[in-house]
């Protein structure tokens, strides 16, 4: 999985990720490939190359890391909802999946 998948950058603009899931990691595009994307919301619109090529350059040039207020395991989804609805937070709130514990149970 790539490195832009770590627990602060799963924050990053849903369209932005999405993209950049669905064409990198599991489409497996390479430099030369034709990918037509159909629609006109975010998603669409986000999935043209160099608009992930500058979401990437403005991450690195500027050394960009997202505000996490807070990091709920899944179990304490309720509590993380709870603290959104409370908006006593500043920065994302993000759940974190134990795919340990999914696979124990």
């Amino acid at each position: 999985m790539s490195p832009i998948f770590t627990q602060s950058w799963t924050t990053l603009p849903c369209a932005g990720v999405t993209v950049w899931h669905a064409i990198v990691e599991e489409g497996q595009v390479k430099a030369g490939d034709t990918v037509v994307v159909l629609g006109s919301g975010g998603v669409s619109l986000f999935a043209r190359r160099e608009r992930i090529e500058a979401m990437n350059r403005a991450i690195s040039r500027h050394a960009l890391r997202p505000v996490v207020d807070r990091v709920f395991p899944f179990s304490q989804s309720v509590d993380a909802l709870r603290h959104l609805q409370n908006v006593s937070y500043f920065g994302k709130i993000a759940i974190r999946f134990d795919q340990n514990a999914a696979s124990a149970g």
